[in-house]
């Protein structure tokens, strides 16, 4: 604050961030209160008490006794458990009791849709319900349905009052959790990213291909309102998408860096595509299918039962386990057990406890009588590994060695004779290991760190290697649930998701460059004995920012380390730092995803605002891997000339300061590089080819088919109903908002999910307005006609037309019946078409069309 003032910037006094205690108390004063208690019981003898209390507040205390509506509950929960009668059914019998009674009843819906459907539902028990009466107008005898959010109901005995909300009838309404549902979780995580499009971006339509988002526009057609996304393709032309159709698009996400070319409009090349993915994927299936039915019918060797020493290595383990590191550690002893060869896949970033999984492996191996070997792309992290396996093992006998460039000749001899002989139990090293001159006395297992940086060579010996032995392969780089789940039978995979107990959040701060701040960063960071990387993405100006820093910080010991360096000397420079050499890594983005350096906390990033969100995120986890509490400093030239995208996305980072915190739009590239590494170069083309949701869905559904749980596609039904559905900019003007709830909405898989979207609009927007319930109503239509198999509906001014698959058309006798039934009036075409001559309101085609179908089904 001082420093800012010194520099005549404009500056807050720091006692002004905070409200003085005497002007919180007095808050509060001046209220009315109001006493609701089931005993009638008045506080403080009452009446002495209630003068006073006007006195002194000017406002009347009020007294009521009330009831709760606990008996109502029970009787709704007692008849829907003991499956009888329809729960409503008791309801409407106990509101027709209390309107005799005289009773007001005031009905409330958390929202209109809700209020919608109860007013359908119990209009067909014969209650007089009514929308448009006024509370202050009600009058005995009748229900006020009302659409206000009240958590629970209760009871005015004296005055006859019955306050009811939807929950006292149906219950409460659990809010969905994506991770009960593995393709919904999927989808959450492309909400984000669909709000964070902007003009240009590329997105796939699953029927028309690969288009460039050209923004929304809004639109009148035959004197109806709503709003279309615009995508271009080839040749200019343009495809306008209505927004209830936003379940067919995705935003478009490439393999690496690679990237797919615009689609033509009508042309076969989209379809051409697909087809060659779908080939290519079942090619994958069929490789995985060969190994997976080869390993399983392939003995292996079982490893002995954990017993008191490997317990008592496990208690050795200095850390409490995560619930998923504990998860991973008994599927991998279960494996190992087995007498069929293992072959696991364990996803996790640097630091969340994949190489305890590890040891815990390797011990058991060596406890069994066997060697393990453990292999990594480089020298830096073999020594790295080989100094945590001496540590964990310094108690045991258990003998470790390392095999890399690091060794001299003769201790590598060495070490091959140790192999050979079987006086070495476990060894660690890189591509070294697959070397003619290296054999082993009997490998049992072989642990794999990030495989997918191994050449095309060492893949394919890796490949023998997994036909017979116990094989662990590590990933740093995240893998998607959804591909999990696709995989598991055919791959087996154990993802560590939770950060270790300790681990403390990343504090991250964006400011302009600032030699001070560098200063102090620096400063503070070295007071506590640790050290510092500071990236500077230039190879060409990197000696000139080193000397600069030196000009700043003399007592400093900084090294270089950048991608033009010879390898031999990069590994110098990074193992030099991770052994503590060196205070400060002045480098270029080359930091190795894999090194793990606790004592390096603090991150400062020059010229931020030209990385991307997922890079930055990458780059911000280097720090922050041990108990102490880490800083990242984005700095950019001129805060005041940072372009909006630029500063929206280090706000994310910085905002971005909770573990797990859901950081789906940086991660989601990260896990796509990691479906890549999973599935092969082939396939990562393919991801490019069509975009990596579109490629997840064919998977999945190949993967489905491969298991004989075929399931028929039912496509979306086509919906023609003259009305405005859409959420207007004057209710919603913020452009990218607006692209995530039609994106929710059109995703949405039941009434559920759309009633919580309605309230979250309303918690945001207000109360909304037609054209927004429109959208709304429309959806849940959708989502009622997908469930009857109806392809599409019309509503016209004087009829409506249901067209059913003609591959799961309704009972034929009951389609008889109603059409003896309303003869006049109803008719079934030969195309499967039923068509009914009646006039329904839009907010009316719901519940009308619900009880057609239950009739005909």
């Amino acid at each position: 604050y001082e420093r800012a003032l010194a520099e005549q910037r404009l500056a807050y006094p720091p006692e002004a961030y905070f409200m003085p205690r005497d002007k919180i108390l007095k808050a509060p004063t001046g209220q009315a209160t109001i006493y609701l208690n089931e005993l009638n019981y008045q506080p403080e003898s009452g009446q002495a008490h209630l003068e006073e209390h006007q006195k002194e507040h000017q406002n009347p205390e009020i007294f009521f006794k009330t009831r709760d509506n606990l008996i109502l509950k029970n009787s709704i929960t007692q008849t829907a458990a003991g499956g009888g009668e329809n729960p409503l059914s008791v309801a409407a019998i106990l509101l027709k009791e209390h309107l005799n009674q005289g009773y007001r009843i005031f009905l409330a819906g958390r929202n209109q849709t809700t209020c919608e459907r109860l007013q359908s539902l119990l209009l067909d028990y014969g209650l007089p319900v009514d929308t448009s009466l006024k509370p202050e107008n009600l009058t005995a005898g009748s229900i006020s349905l009302m659409s206000v959010r009240l958590s629970q109901g209760v009871q005015l005995t004296n005055e006859k009052i019955l306050f009811l909300s939807d929950t006292d009838l149906f219950g409460s309404k659990q809010k969905i959790r994506a991770a009960t549902n593995l393709r919904q979780e999927s989808r959450e995580s492309f909400f984000d990213d669909f709000a964070e499009i902007k003009q240009g971006d590329k997105i796939t339509h699953i029927e028309h291909g690969i288009g460039r988002y050209q923004g929304l526009k809004t639109l009148t057609v035959e004197g109806i309102v709503n709003e279309y996304l615009i995508l271009e393709y080839q040749g200019e032309d343009l495809l306008y998408v209505p927004v209830d159709s936003f379940d067919q698009l995705h935003k478009y996400h490439g393999s690496g860096d690679t990237s797919a070319t615009l689609s033509r409009l009508g042309g076969p090349q989209w379809a051409a595509a697909k087809e060659k993915t779908r080939k290519a994927i079942d090619d994958l299936l069929l490789e995985l299918l060969d190994l997976y039915a080869e390993r399983e019918v392939m003995e292996g060797r079982a490893c002995l039962q954990p017993d008191h020493l490997f317990r008592e290595f496990e208690a050795s383990f200095p850390y409490e386990e995560t619930a998923d590191q504990r998860r991973a550690i008994n599927e991998v002893i279960t494996d190992l057990t087995a007498l069929k060869p293992m072959d696991r896949l364990i996803s996790g970033d640097v630091g969340f406890g994949k190489t305890e999984v590890a040891l815990r492996a390797v011990f058991l191996t060596v406890l069994s009588g066997r060697q393990a070997g453990i292999m990594v792309p480089t020298t830096v992290l073999a020594q790295q590994h080989f100094e945590t396996f001496k540590e964990r093992f310094a108690n045991y006998p258990v003998k470790v060695a390392v095999l890399s460039r690091f060794r001299t000749p003769a201790q590598q001899k060495q070490v091959a004779e140790g192999l050979r002989t079987g006086t070495i139990d476990v060894v660690i090293g890189t591509h070294r290991l697959l070397q003619k001159d290296i054999s082993f006395k009997d490998l049992g297992l072989l642990v794999l760190d990030e495989e997918h940086k191994f050449g095309v060579r060492h893949k394919e010996k890796l490949k023998n290697f997994r036909r017979h032995l116990d094989v662990i392969s590590m990933s740093a780089t995240p893998i998607p649930r959804t591909l999990q789940f696709s995989l598991s039978g055919m791959r087996s995979l154990s993802a560590i998701t939770t950060a270790p107990r300790d681990r403390l959040a990343i504090r991250t701060f964006v400011a302009a460059y600032d030699d001070l701040i560098i200063k102090d960063a620096v400063e503070k960071e070295l007071g506590r004995g640790g050290q510092i990387f500071f990236v500077h993405n230039s190879v060409a100006t990197i000696q000139a920012r080193a000397a600069r820093l030196k000009a700043l910080l003399p007592e400093i010991k900084i090294s270089i380390g950048h991608g033009q360096m010879r390898e031999n000397e990069l590994e110098k420079v990074m193992l030099g730092f991770a052994e503590h050499q060196f205070d400060l890594l002045l480098c270029t983005t080359i930091i190795e995803s894999g090194l793990d350096i606790p004592n390096a906390n603090t991150m400062i990033i020059e010229n931020a605002q030209n990385f991307g969100l997922a890079q930055l995120y990458q780059m911000r986890g280097r720090v922050g891997r041990s108990q102490r509490k880490a800083y990242a400093y984005l700095l950019v030239p001129e805060l005041e000339r940072l372009s909006p995208d630029a500063r929206k996305r280090l706000n994310a980072l910085a905002e971005a300061n909770t573990l797990g915190a859901g950081f789906r739009i940086a991660m989601q590239d990260l896990e796509i590089r990691g479906a890549g590494n999973i599935l092969g170069k082939k396939q990562s083309g393919q991801i490019s080819a069509i975009g990596y949701e579109l490629y997840q869905e064919m998977l999945s559904d190949a993967i489905n088919d491969a298991r004989g749980n075929h399931q028929i596609k039912i496509p979306e039904p086509e919906v023609k109903v003259s009305l405005s559905a859409h959420i207007p900019p004057a209710y919603l003007p913020e452009l990218t908002l607006r692209l995530q709830f039609y994106k929710k909405i059109a995703a949405a898989e039941n009434e559920l999910e759309l009633t919580q979207l309605e309230d979250e609009l309303s918690d945001r927007c207000g109360s909304p307005p037609e054209e927004v319930l429109n959208l709304l109503r429309l959806k849940n239509l959708k989502i009622l006609l997908k469930s009857y198999r109806v392809l599409a509906l019309e509503l016209g001014r004087k009829k409506i037309s249901f067209h059913f698959d003609p591959e799961s058309p309704p009972a034929t006798e009951k389609i008889m019946a109603l059409l003896k039934e309303e003869t006049n009036r109803c008719k079934l075409t030969p195309e499967h078409w039923l068509i009914m001559e009646i006039c329904l309101e839009p907010h009316e085609l719901y519940a009308w069309s619900e009880k057609l179908l239950q009739k005909i089904h």
